[in-house]
């Protein structure tokens, strides 16, 4: 077996089976990418040997389960960890808040159960965390407010409860806010009002009540902006109590799971038209006016597509130990 691999990629292909846990014999191991396969079983513990890995994509492979092993701590520099649209199970190790070197976290569209680590504010260089369409539960914790560079948080389709943590105004770099499909209540704290998003989706949360705050007249900076509030008890019908905020919207419900930073739906609104989370729900817009798929300027400083490395390992087969 070959012992001194760097980067391997088998990215689209058709590769079955499980990943050996022989593989720990790469220890200089850097880009692990097998996305797009039909790879199945569960990561081995064993794999906690790749202490220099920095990027690890193993998405769209919807048998591959279990749950990510707690020894993955030794991952000290991972910064890309893509692991979306399988079937992982479990709840988040806690031990994974030595992944300090973190940009990119991905695990939407899994079976994750347990609470949000308040362990993960230790991600201070974060600038995406995804785990919408999973089972998780608890309350969104107050500490993440120490991801200073974090742009996108994706929460939605979960069962998370609770109020909006008031300490989430100390997101500054946060734009977008995906938070809908959950069991949130309370009112919106006014002080989110510092924050600067491109979007913010809070759909589905029928306890989520009162108005829009009057110090969030300024929270949306950029055109097109996304605002949902439909299925919630948030009232704004008026001119007087909405904020300034003008333009809200809603997508349907079947939209939820497959919202993401790279199919980001956006409105553009009529000129002078006002919509409220009372009206939207049996509004009848034109399709050219309510989906378009297009992202917000905000979203272009996110990475849509990680670099090749130089020197890459290839193939079509079925994994052999």
């Amino acid at each position: 077996m070959v012992t001194q691999m760097v980067n391997f990629d088998v990215d689209n292909n058709k590769l079955s089976g499980t990943i050996p846990a022989s593989l720990d014999a790469w220890k200089n191991i850097q880009t692990f990418s097998a996305t797009a396969n039909n790879l199945q079983g569960s990561l081995s513990f064993r794999f906690s040997a790749w202490t220099s890995l920095h990027s690890f994509y193993v998405n769209q492979n919807p048998q591959l389960s279990g749950q990510i092993p707690h020894e993955f701590t030794s991952w000290t520099q991972i910064q890309y960890f893509r692991a979306s649209d399988c079937s992982f199970s479990g709840t988040l190790p806690d031990e994974l808040s030595s992944w300090t070197r973190i940009y990119t976290f991905d695990m939407q569209n899994n079976s994750v159960l347990g609470t949000l680590p308040s362990s993960f504010s230790s991600w201070r260089r974060a600038t995406t965390i995804d785990l919408s369409a999973n089972s998780l539960t608890g309350t969104l914790p107050a500490q993440w407010v120490g991801l200073r560079e974090v742009i996108y948080i994706g929460l939605m389709s979960n069962s998370i409860e609770g109020t909006l943590p008031s300490s989430w105004s100390g997101l500054y770099n946060v734009t977008t806010l995906l938070l809908a499909g959950n069991s949130l209540s309370g009112d919106l704290p006014s002080s989110w009002g510092s924050l600067r998003l491109a979007s913010l989706v809070l759909q589905q949360n029928e306890n989520l009540n009162g108005i829009i705050p009057s110090s969030w007249s300024r929270i949306f900076i950029y055109s097109p902006s996304v605002f949902t509030l439909c299925n919630s008890a948030l009232c704004a019908a008026s001119p007087g109590n909405n904020a300034g905020v003008t333009n809200f919207m809603c997508f349907p419900p079947s939209s939820l799971k497959s919202f993401s930073y790279e199919n980001a739906f956006t409105y553009y609104p009529p000129s002078g038209t006002t919509y409220t989370s009372r009206h939207l729900f049996r509004a009848r817009l034109p399709q050219h006016q309510q989906l378009r798929l297009r992202l917000p300027p905000a979203h272009r400083r996110l990475p849509h597509r990680r670099p090749r490395p130089p020197q890459t390992a290839t193939g079509s087969a079925r994994w052999r130990s």
